[in-house]
């Protein structure tokens, strides 16, 4: 993908700083986002966009000072529009709602969402860099530069990082190489807004089942690097498995919803197949590894016997080494990097289960914040 998309382009059409810019909706939800509301709000009202942009936020059934806060700069900013949903339903769920909200207004019809978490923030630019795009009438979606902050030696800070900026320079290939970039990251993008597609309630990864849409109804989507967003990364392994374990089932969800964007021969499917499906498959492909290993260390070649039990060895000790290392206080990141590795498919082989007992609802406990400083961006 990077020698295909050396000296290309993700897209040449853009809106230039004299031209009518379309309105856009800000739509977010928030559950107990006391502190990071602030600086989130902060963000999206320094915003420089040139056309009409207004802010519509869903509180999901918060019982901390989110409601507050939002309330107190709802009272400043008359872009601000503000409910609180006294039950807590989840993501999907608010965010189908908003979309009904932003377009029952009589004076304002959005034609853009900027879809966005409330960890996020967001340079001043972001939206103008993402909204310029949509001059071009092929492209639906638009992700931003996603800017992982708070790294640390202890836990998988780096390691995920490491992860999520190679994932970050697949994307920027795919968008150049057809304008085919699989699946936005989910802090922050937009959307046409005539694409939002009303998500299942107990669908658990809302923004891949968006751009899916965006495909199936053959637009493209491609990535904005200009458009710097920050959101910090997790540390402990816990958290992390939790979060890859629920990204893990509402991956097989949004293959159940859009089988046929699966097949590896359809427009988009060498993509969708080769870089998130082989992916998702992941673990049956290690538990295969493993079962081999398993059989070839009973049986009578000596050299395939050895290899098998280093094989066995290795993927047993690697996170139990990484495990004892870290108690004294060191830590590898190689080794730190191949256990990462090997815990994250667990936590998808997990996900699959859970979605083959089936999910009744969207809503799930969000990773732990920490509060926003100026040094963390």
């Amino acid at each position: 993908m990077y020698f295909l998309s050396r000296g290309k382009l993700s897209n040449q059409e853009v809106f230039d700083a004299d031209a009518s810019w379309p309105d856009v909706a800000v739509l977010m939800a928030a559950h107990n986002e006391e502190k990071v509301i602030e600086s989130k709000l902060k963000s999206l009202l320094s915003q420089n966009y040139k056309g009409q942009l207004k802010y519509f936020i869903g509180s999901d059934n918060s019982t901390d000072k989110t409601n507050e806060i939002i309330t107190t700069f709802q009272e400043k900013e008359p872009a601000i529009y503000f409910i609180n949903f006294e039950k807590r339903r989840g993501k999907p769920a608010i965010l189908n709602d908003l979309n009904k909200y932003a377009q029952s207004l009589d004076n304002f019809k959005p034609t853009i969402y900027i879809i966005t978490d409330a960890n996020v923030i967001l340079d001043p630019s972001v939206i103008q860099g993402l909204v310029q795009h949509f001059k071009n009438d092929q492209i639906g979606l638009v992700d931003a530069h996603m800017i992982y902050t708070d790294m640390v030696s202890e836990g998988i800070s780096k390691a995920e990082s490491s992860y999520l900026v190679s994932e970050m320079r697949l994307k920027d290939f795919e968008s150049k190489v057809g304008q085919r970039m699989i699946g936005p990251f989910g802090g922050c993008y937009a959307i046409r807004a005539k694409l939002f597609k009303d998500i299942p309630d107990n669908f658990l990864v809302d923004d891949f089942y968006l751009a899916m849409n965006v495909f199936k109804k053959g637009f493209s989507a491609i990535n904005e690097l200009s458009a710097k967003a920050y959101e910090p990364v997790t540390h402990g392994f816990s958290q992390e498995f939790k979060r890859k374990k629920r990204i893990g089932a509402g991956n097989f969800q949004n293959v159940m919803a859009y089988p046929s964007l699966m097949l590896p021969f359809s427009k988009v499917g060498f993509n969708i197949f080769s870089h998130k499906l082989l992916r998702w498959l992941g673990p049956f492909f290690l538990l295969g590894i493993f079962i081999s290993f398993s059989y070839f260390s009973f049986g009578n070649d000596a050299i395939l016997k050895v290899i098998s039990i280093i094989g066995i060895l290795g993927m047993i000790a690697i996170p139990l080494l990484d495990w004892i290392l870290t108690r004294f206080g060191l830590n590898f990141m190689l080794l730190r990097g191949l256990n990462y590795f090997l815990i994250m498919n667990i936590a998808l082989l997990m996900g699959f289960i859970k979605f083959l007992k089936g999910i009744d609802e969207g809503k799930w406990d969000r990773t732990e914040r920490t509060a926003y400083q100026s040094s963390n961006i």
